[in-house]
């Protein structure tokens, strides 16, 4: 072969691969900025969703304003009076406000007056069982108030029902002075008919349920946009669990705890410092510190819950009059511990004495 074979072969090899890695470098820039694009586009749907949403549940608030803040309404809350009822919670009512739910809950958190509406049938229709032992119990935080001012809106989701829009108020004079005679809620289905409307908008609604593996693979690879994580029973903080779920360096380690993709150099600091904390008062500080920042960034939104451990008993059972403060009632049993009824409550019907340890 010629040298000037020979140059041409080199020529045309090092075009080749010239050309092989410019194809290579603009397909991963073209997949780059296809992702990029992706993720925007999802955002700006996710933001659509929301605002979308939240325009139907501050419209569904400014309609109760009208109700809950009415002396008739106030009223009613007092005596009970049927002309009230009859006047006012009516197919028109539910039609004209578009409403699926109507409730009235007093001072106490007991329910005064509820009423459904099937706005397809156009009437009334049984409360929902479900949704109402779940979510708007008497001591329910959705209808317990600080102020007299105050409201609260959002959207129940839940097995058994689509998700409700819901906004609840406290109850008081026209004057807007109170003191509250109870708690008022307007809710309204997020029906066929309404994600309809979103539809036209460009917002679609899509439900599949998966299998706890698909589920669990998700989580370790944080591929999601909303999750609802169940934090265990408290404990004094510990650095390595908050590392876990705070730290910027779990953030990018597939099956790690941070779930919410948090990286911050505030968060990373005040999680050293809580950390190398010798005393309970720095360590009090370093996590009241990491509260607020946590807490002010809105990472996470705690949901409805309850303070006291719901339990059924056989009414056998002789219960001490003064509980433990702090207890889990069905912790395993160990030779140092158990679940506190076994160590305190004692059959009625027995001797106290020979019964208790």
């Amino acid at each position: 072969m010629t040298i000037r074979s020979k140059t041409l072969v080199v020529v045309l090899l090092l075009v080749g691969a010239s050309y092989a890695l410019l194809a290579w470098v603009l397909a991963g820039r073209i997949r780059s900025d296809f992702a990029r694009l992706e993720q925007r586009e999802a955002q700006r749907n996710m933001e659509r969703v929301n605002q979308a949403v939240l325009a139907s549940v501050d419209g569904l608030c400014e309609k109760l304003v009208d109700w809950a803040v009415w002396d008739d309404t106030y009223a009613f809350m007092s005596d009970r009076n049927k002309e009230y009822v009859e006047s006012n919670i009516v197919e028109t009512s539910f039609t004209g406000l578009k409403l699926n739910l109507l409730l009235f809950f007093g001072s106490d958190g007991g329910l005064v007056l509820g009423q459904a509406f099937d706005e397809a049938d156009r009437m009334a229709a049984a409360l929902p069982a479900g949704l109402m032992a779940a979510r708007f119990g008497s001591e329910s935080p959705l209808i317990a108030f600080l102020a007299i001012n105050d409201s609260k809106r959002g959207v129940l989701v839940g097995e058994g029902h689509p998700p409700l829009l819901f906004c609840s108020q406290p109850i008081v004079k026209s004057s807007g002075l109170g003191p509250s005679r109870g708690t008022m809620v307007f809710g309204a289905w997020l029906t066929e008919a309404r994600q309809r409307n979103l539809e036209k908008l460009g917002i679609g609604f899509k439900e599949r349920i998966v299998d706890f593996a698909l589920y669990r693979r998700r989580l370790q690879a944080y591929d999601f946009d909303v999750v609802v994580i169940v934090e265990g029973d408290f404990t004094l903080p510990s650095a390595a669990d908050l590392a876990s779920s705070y730290g910027s360096q779990s953030a990018d380690e597939p099956g790690n705890g941070n779930y919410r993709g948090i990286k911050s150099r505030a968060v990373d600091h005040l999680i050293k410092v809580l950390g190398e904390a010798i005393t309970i008062d720095e360590l009090r500080t370093a996590a009241r510190a990491l509260d607020r920042v946590v807490m002010w960034n809105f990472w996470q939104i705690p949901q409805v819950y309850i303070s006291e451990e719901q339990i059924s008993y056989w009414n056998k059972f002789g219960i001490p009059a003064v509980q433990a403060r702090y207890f889990v009632a069905d912790s395993y049993p160990s030779a140092s511990s158990a679940p506190w009824p076994l160590w305190t409550w004692w059959i009625k019907d027995a001797n106290p004495a020979a019964a208790r340890p």
